[in-house]
């Protein structure tokens, strides 16, 4: 399996008002190594205790990156939270049992694309993880703990995408 996932972009090397286009890619294949779950799981313990403001942080990139997903997550930032706050526990707890996330993940994907979000977004949507976790995490979001989330998320991003 292939998937692409953008790297983040320094900041002030775009125009705020339109998002890049020129980003690279990362090919992520091969499953995950108990290294790389152990790597996940100890930088999710990590942000845990502040789940709501890595939450709000995360909808902050995502909204920079594309404008457009204002309009797929509309409502109270409340709810947002709750969500993502769901989702995240969800995938951790998932990480050994990832073949019983897929038909989660798929309806999930489904629902999204219900809601106008286009395949090819949820790369925005990992690169805004990625991004999220390096600010929340800082030092302690290594080269290795990079990798071992881009992988996940590029599992994660091929199945919402329905690929």
């Amino acid at each position: 399996m292939s998937v692409a996932v953008r790297k983040a972009e320094p900041e002030g090397t775009r125009s705020p008002a339109k998002p890049s286009r020129s980003r690279k890619f990362l090919q992520v294949e091969a499953p995950l190594s108990e290294k790389q779950k152990h790597l996940i799981r100890a930088t999710f313990v990590q942000v845990e205790p502040a789940l709501d403001l890595v939450a709000a942080l995360y909808f902050l990139k995502l909204f920079d990156l594309d404008p457009s997903f204002r309009s797929v997550f509309t409502g109270p930032a409340k709810d947002r939270t709750r969500k993502f706050t769901a989702a995240m526990k969800l995938v951790i707890i998932s990480l050994d049992r990832q073949d019983e996330l897929k038909p989660t993940l798929k309806l999930i994907g489904v629902q999204s694309r219900q809601y106008g979000v286009r395949a090819g977004q949820y790369a925005t949507m990992a690169e805004a993880m990625i991004w999220t976790l390096d600010q929340s995490l800082e030092g302690a979001f290594t080269k290795e703990a990079r990798g071992a989330w881009n992988g996940l998320l590029a599992r994660i991003t091929r199945i919402l995408a329905g690929r």
